[in-house]
């Protein structure tokens, strides 16, 4: 795709398997996939399974998985559908959110993965989406570091009365930082998008959505490197791959990729 449409911006949506394993192959499966993905694409919009599973979890005693494909879903038409912000005042949609997306949020070309936060709910104030929001979200690593954040959009949908903004410049938009942590060094770590029309909920609700460059990516990537690095140095399941073409070199490669990426991630939080 990238030969055949080289000035066009690729943008991949990727999900993420549950880290407690759903295949003994899971680790390598990623690692490459992660490492494919950084080279040729300009934007990788990553969930994962588990978080989806969580928040789910809290609110249902049984997830199916169209429950999970739903919530996945409205996280991304929480972004990428039509607003106003980004709609000509002359005419419809051309369709900028995804591109503006990546302008917004990955600033740097070699840290290019976001992730997404939607919430939405009825009679509820701008305030308030802001703040269950916030609590729902995972803002500390394993040894209690705050996760920071290169870049942020956050859209709002259902502003019938065009409250969202004044709001953000009166203070929201600081509790937003905040919450995500916005690195010093970008003088501008939050856009603002709205959309006076919820069109990913009922037409009573107001939505939330934030796509995150987050600092939180390394330690997903660290673990799937240190899991394939202990199975590779063991020569576990390689005769699996070896026997479809993919060589040893390749998974040496994916391990390069994978670990500039967290150099990389790290260096700009550093």
């Amino acid at each position: 795709m990238r030969e055949e449409y080289p000035m066009n911006h690729l943008i991949s949506c990727t999900v993420a398997p549950c880290l407690t394993g759903e295949s003994p192959l899971q680790n390598y499966n990623a690692l490459l996939t992660l490492s494919y993905l950084q080279r040729n694409t300009d934007c990788v919009v990553l969930t994962y399974n588990d978080d989806v599973l969580g928040k789910l979890q809290r609110k249902m005693e049984s997830v199916s998985f169209d429950a999970m494909n739903t919530s996945i879903a409205s996280a991304l038409g929480g972004v990428f559908l039509p607003t106003d912000t980004m709609t000509p005042k002359s005419g419809p949609s051309i369709g900028m959110e995804p591109w503006e997306m990546i302008r917004s949020v990955c600033p740097l070309p070699a840290n290019k993965f976001v992730q997404v936060h939607h919430i939405a709910k009825r009679q509820l104030s701008w305030a308030g989406l802001q703040k269950q929001m916030s609590q729902g979200i995972r803002r500390h690593d394993s040894k209690g570091n705050v996760f920071g954040s290169i870049g942020n959009v956050v859209i709002a949908r259902g502003d019938s009365t065009e409250t969202f903004y004044p709001q953000m410049t009166q203070g929201l938009e600081k509790k937003f930082r905040k919450s995500f942590n916005t690195v010093s060094w970008n003088p501008f770590p939050i856009d603002i998008w709205t959309a006076k029309t919820n069109s990913i909920g009922p037409k009573d609700t107001a939505s939330i959505t934030v796509a995150s460059n987050s600092e939180s990516i390394v330690e997903y990537l660290e673990t799937v490197y240190e899991r394939s690095r202990v199975k590779f140095a063991a020569k576990a399941y390689l005769h699996w791959y070896n026997k479809y073409g993919v060589t040893n070199e390749d998974f040496e490669e994916a391990f390069d990729v994978v670990e500039d990426i967290i150099q990389n991630y790290k260096s700009a939080f550093s």
